[in-house]
C-alpha cells in the first residue's frame, strides 16, 4: 500500500458526516421526568385580573332581582290601585259644583250660614267665620293630628266682585279673619270658568299657621275656594289639592 492510499483510508469526506444527536442524560439515581401537557391557568393571587373577571358571574342578574323585589314591596305597601277608591264625589253645596275629594272629607254646613261649606274630617267652619275658639281647637288638632286639619272651604261671595287682582286680594283678605293673602298668581280655569289664584296663610295660634291656596271663580257669581293645611304638612298635600281642583265640575 502506498502512502497515498494509507492516508486516503483514514480521511472521510465532510459531506457524508452527520452531526451527532444530543441526548439529555438523567443523573444517576433519578428517573427521567415524563413530558406533560401545559397546565391550565390557576387563580393564584398573581393571576391577571382579566382572567379572573372572565370566570365571575355577571352582576346584572343579581341587581335585577334586587330591583324587582324592591318594586314588589313598594307596590304592596303603596297600593296605588287602592288610592283611587279613597276618593269620592261630593257636592260642594255652592254654585252647583262637585269635586272628587278624599273619602274622609265630610261636608259640613253651619245653620244660618247659607252659601258656605267646609269639606274636611272635622267641621272647621268656625275657623273661616272668625271664631277664636275654633282657631284654638284647630291649632291643637294641627299639632296632634295634622291630617285632620286639612280640607276645603267653599263660599259664595257676591261682594268679591272686583276685577282688578289687587282689589280682589284686598277683598278676600277682608272676608277671612286673621288671614294674610299674597298678591295674585297666574290665572287659570276651574270648571271651564276664568279663575284668579292666590296663596296665603291664616294664623291659628302664635306657633301654628294654616297655609291657604285660594281660587276665585269670577262668574256667573263669585265663588271662593280655599284649600287649607297646617304649614308643616302643606307641601305633602299639594298633589291632592291639584287633583281636587282639576276635578271640580258643574
Amino acid at each position: 500500500m502506498s502512502a497515498d492510499e494509507g492516508s486516503s483510508a483514514e480521511v472521510y469526506p465532510f459531506g457524508k458526516r452527520s452531526a451527532p444527536r444530543r441526548e439529555t442524560s438523567t443523573p444517576p439515581g433519578e428517573d427521567a421526568a415524563p413530558d406533560s401537557p401545559p397546565s391550565a391557568p390557576s387563580s393564584a393571587p398573581g393571576e391577571p385580573a382579566s382572567a379572573r373577571q372572565r370566570r365571575r358571574w355577571p352582576l346584572w342578574p343579581v341587581v335585577g332581582a334586587i330591583l324587582l323585589a324592591a318594586a314588589v314591596v313598594l307596590l304592596v305597601l303603596w297600593r296605588p290601585w287602592e288610592r283611587e277608591t279613597d276618593r269620592v264625589t261630593r257636592q260642594l253645596g255652592v254654585g252647583g259644583y262637585s269635586a272628587d275629594v278624599p273619602r274622609d272629607w265630610e261636608p259640613w254646613r253651619r245653620p244660618g250660614t247659607e252659601g258656605q261649606a267646609v269639606l274636611a274630617p272635622i267641621d272647621w267652619s268656625g275657623v273661616f267665620l272668625g271664631e277664636p275658639s275654633a282657631r284654638q281647637e284647630a291649632a291643637g288638632a294641627a299639632e296632634r293630628d295634622p291630617e285632620s286639619a286639612v280640607g276645603l272651604y267653599v263660599a259664595e261671595r257676591p261682594l268679591l266682585n272686583a276685577r282688578d287682582p289687587v282689589q280682589q286680594r284686598e277683598q278676600i283678605q277682608a272676608s277671612l279673619p286673621a288671614s294674610t293673602i299674597s298678591p295674585a298668581g297666574d290665572r287659570t280655569e276651574i270648571a271651564g270658568r276664568e279663575t284668579s289664584t292666590f296663596d296665603g296663610s291664616l294664623q291659628l295660634a302664635s306657633d301654628e299657621v294654616l297655609h291657604l291656596h285660594l281660587y276665585l271663580i269670577e262668574e256667573p257669581s263669585p265663588v271662593l275656594l280655599v284649600l287649607f293645611a297646617p304649614a308643616h304638612v302643606d307641601h305633602a298635600w299639594l298633589p291632592t289639592f291639584h287633583q281636587v281642583t282639576a276635578s271640580i265640575r258643574e
